[in-house]
């Protein structure tokens, strides 16, 4: 798969996240943002077939996994947001954003994703309340439609509430037919 890195999602979250980069700045962020999604889309590949983001898929090997790890203030929230972006342009249809139980560093994460992806929606775990998600299913169906746009992120908690209502929520938008990508931001935490 031939991956878009000059999709307009991609170009702006990179003004949003990085207003002040320079050409070289950007370039380097483009560059990361795809070398990511590239592995990403290989592990679909290996896992589903040729075509991850077309039709439907058929699992032919383990659930693919991939790291990406940096030290405190490195820039990995910056690299998932950049890379979210043009996994939106490249026909992605979900990120769930798994972070750690502290309800701050959600909420801050939350706001992070909201700030660099303008003009996706961006829900947190608040909003994955059955009844909210019940009012808003028919957008989010429409929304998660290969022709219904970008797509739409959820950066949520770890605790097993969240991961009760994040595996509703999957369920209820049909996210099995989806292409979609995972960050666990806090790996070392449980």
């Amino acid at each position: 798969m031939q991956v878009n890195t000059n999709g307009k999602v991609f170009e702006e979250a990179l003004v949003a996240v990085r207003p002040e980069l320079d050409e070289n700045g950007k370039r380097e962020t483009r560059t990361n943002a795809a070398h990511l999604l590239k592995q990403i889309v290989s592990a679909f590949e290996n896992a589903y077939g040729s075509d991850p983001l077309g039709g439907e898929w058929k699992r032919k090997g383990k659930e693919p996994l991939g790291l990406v790890y940096g030290r405190i203030q490195s820039g990995k929230t910056r690299a998932m947001i950049t890379t979210s972006a043009m996994a939106f342009d490249n026909g992605f249809k979900i990120v769930i954003v798994l972070t750690s139980n502290n309800n701050r560093l959600t909420d801050q994460t939350h706001k992070d994703f909201q700030k660099g992806l303008p003009g996706i929606k961006v829900l947190c775990k608040r909003d994955l309340k059955k009844a909210r998600l019940e009012l808003e299913k028919d957008h989010l169906e429409r929304l998660l439609r290969k022709d219904g746009g970008p797509g739409v992120v959820v950066v949520t908690s770890k605790n097993s509430k969240s991961l009760a209502d994040i595996a509703e929520f999957l369920k209820l938008v049909n996210a099995d037919i989806l292409p979609a990508i995972i960050f666990d931001d806090e790996g070392d935490e449980s």
